[in-house]
């Protein structure tokens, strides 16, 4: 048995007899609960320690779940774990779209525990199976995803016209589809570029049109996710956030983050290109402070904040 296995058993194991515990008013007798889970003293205790710091976001002591432990009698108090949460149709209908597309990646068993588990759920909602559902997958070109996602499984090449959002301007390229996935709620693409000759991450809803060629892929496939992965030399800032401003990190690639003192967020992000950071500036104000940008061993200047306002009012003038 692996690590991981004995991991996920030791938490199937804890939330089990957590349930179990809350649905006695009374609590329970610890040897009875060892008897009953096949746990020693040692193992026991270790899961209630573990127990006393669960509970749900913010984590605060009324989400947390409620311990009493006398030495020898042991009671739990949690309304999450009275009865599983429900899903709405809508999350369902989300979910099955989200595991539909995970199912059409290369080398997926088509009758896999992953097919039938969204099989079950669409027959719960009522959705037949292959029928097709009208969603807006995050802005993304529904005909430039079907023609990356053939792409992918069938090991071929793509020329596809990408708007850059450093540049602004269409560029032509062509790409070795690798993975396709979801990643910050956008649709994206890792594949190989041969224009940049190195591993690139694109959105689809940045792509304008792609085209399915016959030429089959080149370059190994050296990923196994859709999440962009910033390359060490890229440009990193340390930015310091406000504490109500603290949400815009979770946009991020984050390479550290640090809580100060007094509330504020300092973070050390990836910087794609200027304009990224131009905007994030823009947007947050003064409520986000350049602390500093280093580009592989050399600092940077931080942007103007009023050059780079002149430059947007003149293009809105334009």
């Amino acid at each position: 048995m692996t690590a991981g296995e004995k991991a996920l058993d030791a938490v199937t194991r804890t939330l089990a007899m957590a349930s179990w515990v809350a649905a006695q008013p009374g609590g329970v007798d610890k040897e009875q609960l060892c008897a009953r889970f096949g746990l020693t003293r040692t193992q026991l205790e270790r899961d209630l320690q573990t127990l006393h710091m669960t509970g749900v976001y913010p984590h605060t002591d009324y989400e947390l779940v409620t311990l009493s432990d006398d030495g020898e009698t042991v009671a739990i108090r949690y309304d999450g774990l009275q009865q599983p949460l429900p899903l709405t149709t809508a999350q369902a209908l989300a979910l099955i779209a989200a595991g539909e597309a995970l199912t059409d990646l290369p080398d997926t068993d088509e009758g896999g525990p992953l097919a039938r588990a969204l099989a079950k759920l669409a027959e719960k909602v009522g959705v037949a199976p292959g029928e097709t559902l009208d969603i807006d997958f995050a802005g993304a070109n529904s005909e430039a995803l079907s023609i990356i996602l053939d792409a992918a499984r069938s090991a071929r090449q793509v020329t596809i016209s990408y708007l850059g959002l450093d540049s602004g301007t269409p560029t032509d390229r062509t790409i070795e589809p690798w993975v396709v996935g979801v990643d910050q709620g956008a649709w994206c693409v890792t594949a190989w570029c041969h224009k940049a000759q190195a591993r690139r991450w694109f959105r689809l809803d940045r792509i304008k049109s792609a085209v399915l060629l016959e030429t089959a892929a080149s370059m190994p496939r050296t990923a196994t996710s859709a999440a962009w992965v910033p390359p060490p030399e890229m440009a990193r800032a340390t930015l310091i956030l406000d504490a109500d401003v603290i949400w815009a990190a979770e946009r991020w690639a984050c390479d550290e983050r640090e809580t100060l003192p007094d509330g504020r967020l300092r973070v050390v992000v990836a910087v794609g290109g200027p304009a990224w950071l131009e905007r994030a500036l823009v947007q947050l104000g003064p409520r986000v402070t350049v602390e500093s940008i280093v580009v592989g061993s050399r600092s940077r200047p931080s942007p103007d904040r009023a050059a780079i306002a002149r430059r947007i009012l003149k293009r809105y003038e334009e």
